[in-house]
């Protein structure tokens, strides 16, 4: 029974992991790789920075290691100029997704010359990213971390437990009946994240209900 139950356990591990790796793939990689995403490169960067977030966290050796430790863990997965321009490329990261502005780095246009990516340019102390070869970049670092996930049952498991599973289904919203409701969708996201400050934010309001400091909608 314990070897079934075992068997049983590392299927669903297995499963979460692949199907985690398939929506970054469908969801994020592949947008990288549309004309439309390509011509921002601030809408390039940010999915690429998010991309490296997530998968920083699921290959990280400890579990709770900082954004920022995991953020520059999987730069290696990239190459060594990343690693090498960790410290700015986590710089560059914060300024996009706190200001959504460029502070921290010059950003390419898609279609200039690569050969100054991640090149310090001028005496301002600023990088050079070339967009399009970060995200070529990613793409096989992202190939990187399949065949690791593949291949090692410590980083696997690893990462399954920092991986669950949703099960959502649609609602009807303010009381408006759904005239066909769709089936129920699962999907699988990195735990400790959205999740966990959602559910913080859901006790501190019932906290502030049981004091009465929240009143109802009609009053």
């Amino acid at each position: 029974m314990k070897d079934e139950w075992t068997n049983s356990a590392e299927c669903e591990d297995k499963s979460k992991v692949e199907q985690y790796l398939a929506l970054v793939e469908t969801r994020v990689l592949k947008a990288l790789s549309s004309d439309a995403v390509q011509q921002s490169c601030s809408t390039t960067l940010l999915l690429a920075f998010a991309t490296v977030d997530a998968l920083g966290k699921l290959t990280h050796p400890r579990a709770k290691a900082g954004v920022g430790e995991r953020f520059q863990y999987f730069l290696d997965f990239m190459g060594t100029g990343y690693g090498e321009r960790a410290e700015e490329l986590w710089k560059l990261r914060n300024a996009l997704v706190h200001n959504v502005i460029n502070v921290e780095s010059y950003l390419s246009s898609t279609d200039i010359e690569g050969w100054a990516h991640l090149q310090t340019l001028g005496g301002s102390g600023l990088i050079y990213v070339n967009t399009s070869l970060l995200s070529s970049d990613l793409k096989n670092a992202f190939g990187r971390v399949k065949d690791l996930l593949a291949t090692d049952n410590s980083a696997a498991q690893r990462a399954a437990k920092r991986l669950k599973w949703i099960d959502n289904m649609p609602q009807a919203v303010r009381g408006e009946p759904i005239p066909t409701p769709p089936p129920q969708v699962q999907f699988v996201f990195a735990s400790g994240t959205l999740s966990s400050r959602l559910l913080g934010r859901r006790r501190f309001l019932k906290s502030l209900d049981r004091r009465g400091r929240i009143g109802s909608a009609n009053e």
